[in-house]
């Protein structure tokens, strides 16, 4: 059995298997990647695989966009959560941030709320207040108080909606943030419709949620906008026209962050067009657990927001099966009208009782493909990223491998390594045999403990030789 069908047989979601029975596990790949879901639409197959995938990434952004009605209800939301505290608290001001500021919000997305200039009381007894006068009003059927977190929130729901809502107080934090944002998604158009396939990939394998060690929405968009901006400038350093593809955007991400970016030695920070820098010169290497991923916070450049995401080698190991698991269906696909997202994007319950809409409702300057055409471009200023701040200049050139030196095109560089021999060698087994072998003659000891493989080794008196097949210098 070949490569790509041993991926096929893997279950999309990876830890599934462990919780079924040997009988009831479904080898048949048909069961395993669905043909029908629920944002399938005729027009948007191509004979091109990645063209179908891109088409399918938009007509999936298309079913989470909410429908008039349901904005028409999380307005409602909103409107008498206002209502209820500006009876008690005029002087309040009631804002929008997160999911419902950026409008990346997923069919399973709460609303979040904060208040401020609120008159905060001892012991977080506003808190209580706030959820005593919302249940009064009959406006909630769920109330929950967190009043021991760093950021204290009161959870409800809302009892005619069934929405979900968290409200803070006096964080003006959550607002910068989404505006930061708005603005990448204005600047950089795929990464909205990135980010809603995203979310929904790491929701289904409940791996966003940040105080359980999951990426959070914002980590996740911070990730999202630095593999853009370094996408962008290697584009531009070869010459390339910006053509973009979701479908290959997609596939590259999860190749970067499931195969190369090294999180024990690299940091990322998207201001000034964005740039990777050195942990330990950063003073951010966590020794307990020094593969942590570091993200520096545009809005407060001292803080971390990878800070508590300790699951992320798990999540690793999910982008990685993810990359694999798509590889391995664009590598077979020709002429089949079977899903492609399907394979890493499991139509669940939330999904299924969804209906695309006719025609397309995500806004976005990304348009469907078709057959043979060029992919999607956009007009960017190239001042922003040719020009490079001096805090890029003190960073260097460190890449996402956490190497210092050029940046190259990852695809490209991992290819140049294997072909010379020195990468995964069990793709050429020859080649590996060769090596073994040269390795085993060449290996013995030196005098001065110097051991020679038949690469350059520096001695003692700090020059360079190089010793012949005898191993003589």
């Amino acid at each position: 059995m070949d490569i790509v069908d041993d991926f096929l047989e893997q279950d999309f979601i990876s830890l599934d298997k462990l919780d079924q029975d040997p009988e009831s596990q479904q080898t048949d790949q048909d069961q395993v990647i669905p043909s029908n879901v629920p944002w399938s639409r005729e027009e948007s197959w191509s004979r091109l695989p990645l063209v179908t995938l891109h088409n399918e990434i938009l007509d999936f952004c298309d079913l989470c966009f909410p429908s008039v009605k349901e904005q028409a209800m999380r307005d409602q939301v909103i409107e008498d959560i206002t209502a209820a505290i500006h009876e008690v608290w005029p002087e309040a001001e009631v804002c929008v941030f997160g999911s419902e500021l950026t409008k990346l919000a997923l069919p399973t997305s709460d609303i979040d709320l904060t208040c401020l200039n609120f008159p905060e009381e001892p012991n977080k007894k506003h808190l209580h207040r706030v959820g005593e006068i919302l249940k009064k009003k009959g406006l909630i059927d769920y109330l929950d108080v967190i009043d021991g977190a760093k950021v204290p929130i009161v959870k409800i729901r809302h009892k005619e909606s069934q929405v979900h809502s968290d409200i803070s107080f006096n964080q003006p934090g959550g607002m910068k943030t989404g505006n930061f944002v708005k603005n990448f998604m204005q600047k950089y158009p795929p990464i909205r419709p990135l980010l809603i396939v995203l979310k929904q990939f790491m929701h289904q394998r409940e791996l966003n949620v940040t105080y359980t060690g999951g990426v959070g929405s914002f980590l996740l968009q911070l990730m999202v906008i630095s593999f853009m901006q370094h996408h962008v400038r290697n584009a531009m350093k070869m010459g390339k026209p910006f053509q973009y593809n979701l479908g290959s955007l997609l596939l590259e991400f999860l190749e970067l962050y499931g195969k190369t970016f090294n999180y024990v030695t690299t940091g990322i920070s998207v201001r000034n067009s964005g740039s990777y820098f050195n942990k330990r010169n950063a003073g951010c290497v966590n020794v307990q657990r020094p593969g942590l991923i570091c993200v520096e916070n545009p809005e407060d450049p001292s803080a971390d927001v990878g800070r508590n995401s300790f699951k992320i080698l798990q999540i690793r190991r999910v982008f990685e099966h993810a990359f694999n698991r798509l590889s391995a269906v664009l590598c077979q696909k020709s002429a089949s009208s079977s899903t492609i997202l399907g394979t890493i994007i499991h139509p669940d319950e939330a999904l299924i009782r969804r209906k695309i809409p006719d025609g397309a409702m995500f806004a976005t300057n990304l348009y469907r493909e078709q057959d043979g055409s060029e992919e999607d471009e956009w007009d960017e200023e190239e001042d922003d990223e040719d020009n490079v701040c001096e805090e890029d200049e003190q960073v260097g050139n460190f890449n996402a491998a956490g190497q210092w030196g050029q940046k190259k095109n990852f695809v490209q560089q991992r290819q140049n390594f294997m072909n010379s021999g020195r990468g995964y060698q069990g793709r050429n087994p020859a080649k590996k045999r060769q090596n073994r072998k040269f390795e085993q003659k060449a290996s013995f000891k030196q005098k001065g403990n110097f051991q020679h493989k038949g690469h350059f080794k520096q001695n003692r008196f700090g020059s360079k030789n190089f010793g012949n097949k005898r191993g003589r210098w």
